[in-house]
């Protein structure tokens, strides 16, 4: 019976157990919640912002096939009995150093970067700033090749983009950093100073430039045009949309890496691609920091649709406006003009690496813009001087014009555009000196920047005989005589004066003031500029890329032209004795004239390598075979 009930009991007791166990169960189980029904809010702690979140690294980009960056110089087609190398803004062809050997070491913490512009906040070793969204909320077609590039160049480097707050960055200025763990951190307040500071550091790669633990850049002047002059993509259009994308693209990268944000397109205004152009640059033009501005000989419809739209034109009859940049015709208009807006300088070919003393006079210098003009004396010939173009943007920066403009009919362009690009990065550097080590330490002699120098610098100062507005294609004896020089009737802004030919005969005693120079003294400056062309390109190698042999052979063509100028100079200056009543002269001048026509001849087996047989200078041999045949003739006619 006992034992009954104590089963019993048991029973009773698993079966309460069992009971209890379910109800909690039951009660600890959430209840679904339903789409129907919110959840319950959370309060959140609050939590104090930090000053800069944590920067997120861009994605890695995938490479397209063949990207390759702008800048570079074109390849020579012709063949070239002795060429020679230049900045090539293109892939170096020796092997690219690894991506950790370019970077600085990194043993100490980085120095502060230098204090900003006065007034400006101070430039700490990280500019304040907050991380850029993802990759895809930022990026657009100028980052993402920027990116590209990079990639190319240094796939292992980590790459932070920071927007940051500082005022002294303004819309194109950037800061880097390079951290301890190699990262790349770029600070800037838009997307063109991130793109410009991505460009930086792929130009510094390809170059082998070493990295320093920080730089910054901040743009000298605002306004740092490229003049097209009636570029073959707008007279013959691309056939197809994505021909006419690629295209334009090309010559946007172009500009980008060589800091350059504005492209003026100079042309007749009647083209029949010019509004499909205006249309594609307003999409493209952009993302790559560039501005467009059309610079138009006739107002046509697509002129006036480009002007309705927003869109800059220049002008050289009407007065500036809000969408108008007017061209002064005089010095002495810039005044009123820079009162009413932006101008441009009066237009001069490249004389000297000084900017005209007359801004000096015009309050309003931050509308002026000023022309380099590597035009007339400079078109089909080479021109690269990295000290003249670092003096010129240097002195436009200190007197705060506005801008400077290049228009380069040079041959190739891509090295003007190289010396103004590196003055633009680096004014107040010694750009000489850093090609120089750049070529160092590509494997190529120091010795090619003394060529490029000597050889450019002819060209100035056969502008200056005022003989002809192209004078490197020659000008006839009697020339020298009805010349005008600058300093006579042009160019006094520059306060240079060269004597013509008959002011220099009549000279009884050598000029006291040094900006008053005799011709034979230019003469003497041509053959020294030949003599040191000749003398150091016989110490250098055939160079084997096809752009320096480009280039050695049209520094040749410069050399021949400065040689021949000599002793025309020199010609002319017997034969006004002559005529004075020195018959000895007479000969003398007939040796000059020769020396000259024999130095032409050698201009035009030159040009022979690198252009076409029917060139300008082989259809000018004849005439001065001529003039010499007929002055040897009165010569005789004249001599007892």
């Amino acid at each position: 019976m006992q034992r009954e009930t104590a089963l019993m009991l048991l029973g009773i007791g698993i079966v309460l157990m069992l009971l209890l166990i379910g109800i909690a169960v039951h009660v600890s189980t959430p209840e679904p919640i339903s789409p129907s029904v919110e959840a319950p809010s959370v309060t959140k702690p609050v939590v104090s912002p930090t000053p800069m979140q944590p920067p997120q690294t861009a994605a890695p980009v995938q490479i397209p096939t063949g990207s390759t960056p702008m800048l570079t110089p074109l390849p020579a087609t012709p063949s070239v009995p002795t060429p020679v190398p230049p900045p090539t803004l293109a892939t170096p062809s020796a092997p690219m150093v690894s991506a950790p050997s370019l970077m600085p070491p990194l043993q100490a913490p980085p120095p502060p970067l230098p204090s900003g512009p006065i007034g400006a906040s101070p430039v700490p070793s990280a500019p304040k700033g907050t991380a850029a969204p993802p990759p895809r909320q930022v990026t657009n077609e100028a980052l993402e090749w920027a990116r590209r590039l990079l990639i190319t160049l240094r796939p292992q480097t980590q790459l932070v983009l920071i927007r940051s707050e500082a005022a002294w960055l303004g819309e194109e200025g950037f800061a880097v950093t390079v951290e301890p763990n190699g990262q790349l951190t770029i600070f800037a307040r838009t997307p063109v100073g991130w793109l410009y500071g991505i460009l930086d550091i792929v130009q510094r790669s390809r170059w082998r430039d070493p990295l320093p633990a920080q730089w910054r850049w901040l743009p000298p002047v605002t306004e740092r045009g490229w003049v097209v002059d009636r570029p073959h993509w707008l007279l013959s259009p691309p056939r197809t949309v994505a021909q006419w994308w690629a295209t334009l693209r090309d010559q946007l990268r172009q500009l980008s890496l060589g800091r350059f944000n504005t492209l003026v397109l100079r042309c007749d205004g009647r083209e029949a691609g010019l509004s499909q152009t205006l249309s594609l640059l307003r999409q493209l033009a952009p993302d790559y920091g560039v501005q467009v501005v059309v610079w138009a000989a006739n107002p046509s419809a697509a002129v006036q649709q480009w002007l309705r739209q927003g869109g800059t034109g220049v002008s050289q009859t009407d007065l500036p406006n809000g969408r108008i940049i007017a061209v002064a015709a005089r010095s002495d208009w810039l005044p009123l003009y820079a009162e009413r807006g932006k101008v441009l300088a009066p237009l001069f070919p490249l004389v000297l690496p000084t900017l005209p003393s007359s801004l000096n006079q015009v309050r309003h210098r931050e509308q002026v813009i000023v022309p380099v003009w590597l035009d007339g004396v400079y078109r089909d010939v080479f021109w690269f001087d990295p000290a003249w173009a670092q003096q010129i943007v240097r002195e436009a920066q200190d007197l705060k014009l506005r801008g400077i403009w290049v228009l380069a009919q040079t041959k190739p362009q891509e090295w003007a555009m190289a010396a103004f690009a590196e003055a633009f990065k680096n004014p107040q550097e010694d750009n000489e000196a850093l090609w120089q080590q750049r070529w160092r330490r590509q494997g190529l002699s120091v010795q090619w920047l003394p060529v490029f120098r000597s050889a450019s610098r002819i060209l100035p100062r056969l502008a200056w005989l005022g003989v002809s507005q192209t004078p490197q294609w020659g000008a006839p004896l009697d020339a020298f005589f009805t010349a005008q020089p600058i300093g006579s009737t042009w160019g006094k802004e520059w306060q240079l004066q060269v004597l013509s030919v008959p002011q220099t005969v009549r000279l009884t005693e050598r000029p006291n003031e040094p900006n008053t120079i005799p011709v034979d003294e230019i003469a003497r400056w041509l053959e020294q500029h030949a003599q040191q062309v000749w003398a150091t390109l016989a110490q250098l190698p055939e160079p084997s890329a096809s752009d320096w042999r480009f280039a050695k052979q049209l520094a040749l063509l410069n050399a021949w032209l400065g040689q021949h100028y000599a002793h025309k100079i020199d010609a002319a200056l017997a034969w006004a004795r002559f005529l004075d009543g020195d018959k000895e002269a007479g000969k003398e001048c007939l040796d000059h004239l020769l020396k000259a026509l024999k130095a032409w001849e050698q201009v035009v087996a030159v040009a022979n390598t690198v252009y076409p047989p029917d060139n300008l200078w082989v259809r000018r041999l004849p005439e001065w075979q001529r003039e010499w045949a007929t002055l040897q003739m009165r010569l005789a006619a004249a001599m007892p």
